[in-house]
Order: C-alpha cells, then structure tokens, then sequence
C-alpha cells in the first residue's frame, strides 16, 4: 500500500511540475529582439534533421523579413528563454481563399513534452481561424514520426495517403 501511495504522490508531483512549465510557458509573436535566439534555435533544427549544410538563411535576412510581414513567427519563452517558435505564412488558394502554410514547429529537445508545441500549435491555428482561412498546409518529414503523430493526434488529414498531387520546387 505505501508503494502504490508513494507511486500516486510521485506521478502528482510529476504532472504538476509538467503543468507549471505549461503554465510558466509564454507565447507571443517575434519581434527583432527575439530574431538572434530564433535563429540559433533554426540551426538546432538543422542539425537535428541532419540539414546544417543546407542552411543559409542569416539573421539580417530573417529579421528583415520578419519586420516587412513576409512571414509570421510565434516563439515559446519559459524563465524569459525562447525554447521554442513557429513560423508561418498566410496564403491563399484560388478555390478556397485564405489559406496558411506552417513552415515549422520546433521546441528545443529538453522542453518537449511538456505543452510547449502545443501551444504553438493553437497560436497558428487561432490566427488561421480569425483571418478565416479554409485551412494549413504543411510538410513533415517522413522519419519525423513523432511529429507526424503530434499533427495525426490534432486530426491532420495526411495528404501523402489520400492525394493524387505531386509535390515540386524550384531553386532560385
């Protein structure tokens, strides 16, 4: 009996530290401020998907893009650290109108699990939703199958299964 009390008061303490990190957890729209940590944290994106010779983007050019509404990015500060961000595009289709493609959701490896994509996640999809938008696309990468469960769990439909449409781009 006191195993199995000890075991409840342990997985309470747990999810509460897990709730309070949710709690303590801000999320709000980038500014030129946070551009130097976003940034670092697209780099560990980078080499987390193995991609870091691919890289080019600069700071100068991310905050200049983000200051001309090019795109919008949400970041995830806990303790005043960004340990997370989203980046997004509005777009539009010519069938449906107002449409948005998430470009990505990255939280650093040690805060994962806790809410933070999550929350993320509701910021893009609550500025999908006030400009009406039909709704978002986006990629994942096939190995990524945590991710692919993060967007099957939010009831993303996986267009690779069901469409016909063949994905293309262009180097410029």
């Amino acid at each position: 009996r006191i195993q199995i009390l000890f075991e409840q008061i342990i997985t309470l303490v747990y999810d509460s530290f897990n709730l309070m990190d949710i709690n303590y957890a801000n999320i709000k729209f980038a500014n030129h401020d946070d551009c130097k940590e976003v940034i670092k944290l697209i780099r560990d994106l980078a080499k987390y998907e193995d991609m870091e010779s691919t890289m080019s983007l600069s700071q100068k050019s991310f905050q200049d893009d983000l200051a001309n509404s090019f795109f919008k990015c949400c970041v995830a500060k806990v303790g005043g650290k960004i340990v997370g961000y989203t980046v997004f595009v509005p777009t539009m289709d010519i069938f449906e109108g107002n449409t948005l493609y998430l470009e990505d959701i990255f939280v650093q490896e040690e805060y994962r699990g806790q809410g933070i994509g999550s929350l993320l996640w509701k910021e893009v999809v609550n500025f999908a939703k006030e400009r009406n938008c039909s709704r978002m696309n986006f990629q994942v990468s096939k190995w990524n199958i945590s991710s692919i469960g993060f967007y099957e769990n939010r009831r993303c439909e996986n267009l690779s299964r069901v469409s016909s449409w063949e994905l293309f781009r262009k180097i410029l």
